[in-house]
């Protein structure tokens, strides 16, 4: 049952990834932003997929088939349109918000354990997710000396508790 459910999973990712996940950059200026608004509408699917592996399965699977699958669901579907959509949002604009909401979403979402585990094979997305926060949040607190919204400084606090709360 449990490998049934894993392979299930795994075709849900493979499916998820299988389309670009960042816009061309080659695309004209309207071309890109239609690809960056579907892009996004998949991110938001791919949190709702990561949401569904880790907090519906993890309870009832075990951490070793979970951790893989979210890793890879991570690693190949979310972070490289993280990357792109904070690389060209400004802070302070609704793409930048888009992101923290996405980043935060996600952060809350992973074990602690998983960001201080070695990756089989390489890299460690988790550890990649961390930086990234810390990344953004150490932006975000540069931008927040030139004057942000409330809601900007709730996003930006609700980013500096999260980089906290991993170490």
């Amino acid at each position: 049952m449990q490998n049934a459910v894993a392979e299930r999973l795994r075709k849900s990712i493979d499916h998820h990834t299988a389309f670009s996940v960042v816009p061309s950059s080659t695309a004209a200026a309207d071309a890109l932003a239609n690809q960056f608004t579907f892009c996004r509408r998949r991110a938001w699917r791919g949190v709702k997929l990561f949401k569904h592996i880790v907090t519906d399965w993890l309870p009832a699977l075990s951490d070793e088939m979970v951790r893989p699958l979210a890793s890879s669901l991570l690693r190949d579907g979310l972070l490289p349109f993280l990357k792109a959509e904070l690389s060209l949002g400004v802070s302070g604009t609704a793409d930048w918000e888009n992101g923290c909401h996405v980043v935060l979403r996600l952060y809350d979402m992973v074990p602690v354990t998983w960001y201080h585990t070695a990756d089989v094979g390489g890299v460690n997305p988790f550890q990649q997710l961390h930086a990234l926060v810390r990344q953004f949040a150490s932006n975000a607190g540069a931008s927040m000396r030139a004057g942000l919204s409330s809601q900007q400084a709730l996003i930006f606090s609700q980013l500096q508790r999260a980089v906290q709360k991993v170490g």
